[in-house]
């Protein structure tokens, strides 16, 4: 903010929270100068102090977060760009667990309609089966009925020509 930048007559100190992890406090100092009282116009209200987070991260440290003295803070640009970042990849996981689940359940639908399907084919053909055995047992049976009336026909003829000759 504008509080810390255009300030002068301030105290800063550095405070290390961790390896690579610093807050900056800036506190007091002025904002400007009143020419016509020729005073110094010190910084005030919820501007009097601000901690400043410093991450260091690839060889560079990354301004994160700052806070004012009401404990209000203020996102930085980098900071709102990582958040962005890390929403859109929460959306776009949630987007690819949705894609599995459905995925996963079309996979699961697909099986068992596979499944009914082939037992549909197996019933088909061992309908099929018992239809052919049907078949053959009536050809065969038309067959053995032809042998017979031929065998009849023949019967007839030679019993007719034995009753012809006694007469």
């Amino acid at each position: 903010p504008e509080s810390v930048i255009k300030r002068y007559g301030h105290s800063m100190t550095t405070y290390e929270i961790s390896n690579g992890y610093v807050w900056l406090i800036v506190t007091g100092g002025c904002s400007g100068y009143d020419l016509s009282a020729n005073t110094a116009i010190p910084v005030t209200g919820s501007d009097v102090t601000y901690i400043i987070e410093l991450v260091y991260s690839d060889d560079e440290w990354i301004l994160t977060r700052i806070w004012n003295s009401e404990q209000n803070w203020f996102k930085t640009e980098e900071v709102i760009i990582r958040e962005k970042e890390a929403e859109k990849w929460s959306i776009d996981m949630r987007e690819k667990d949705m894609k599995l689940t459905l995925l996963q359940s079309s996979e699961s639908s697909l099986k068992f309609t596979v499944a009914m399907l082939n037992k549909q084919l197996q019933e088909s053909q061992k309908l099929l089966e018992i239809q052919k055995t049907i078949s053959l047992a009536k050809s065969q049976e038309l067959e053995d009925s032809k042998k017979r009336i031929i065998l009849l026909k023949k019967t007839l003829t030679h019993t007719s020509t034995i009753s012809s000759g006694l007469y």
